[in-house]
């Protein structure tokens, strides 16, 4: 089934050579709104035939809205990517913002 959605994936994305998920997440906040405070590439791994690339995403005073549509965003983009890990806290300073610490993989082929 993960080669399957790769492939979709890919397909959708076009013949272009895929861009890295540091830019395919600038591009994705861009978009939203969404300044982030940091993005880490975290390396590249070799899985099942599959090359998995990872980036930590690190967002400091977002509202839940579009913090929510960030997570779609990332769910439903035309790269193969998936939200890995994720941690979501209220800020002390105003209890309405939130601080985000993603780790978002983008896999190819």
């Amino acid at each position: 089934r993960l080669k399957a959605d790769v492939s979709s994936k890919e397909k959708k994305a076009g013949s272009r050579r895929p861009a890295s998920v540091v830019s395919t997440l600038e591009q994705i906040l861009k978009r939203i709104g969404i300044e982030a405070r940091a993005i880490r590439p975290l390396g590249k791994k070799k899985i099942n035939g599959f090359t998995e690339e990872n980036a930590e995403l690190e967002i400091k005073g977002t509202g839940l809205n579009r913090a929510i549509n960030l997570l779609y965003q990332i769910d439903t983009s035309s790269v193969p990517m998936k939200i890995k890990s994720a941690s979501i806290q209220t800020a002390f300073e105003d209890p309405d913002k939130l601080i985000l610490k993603l780790t978002v993989s983008r896999l190819s082929k």
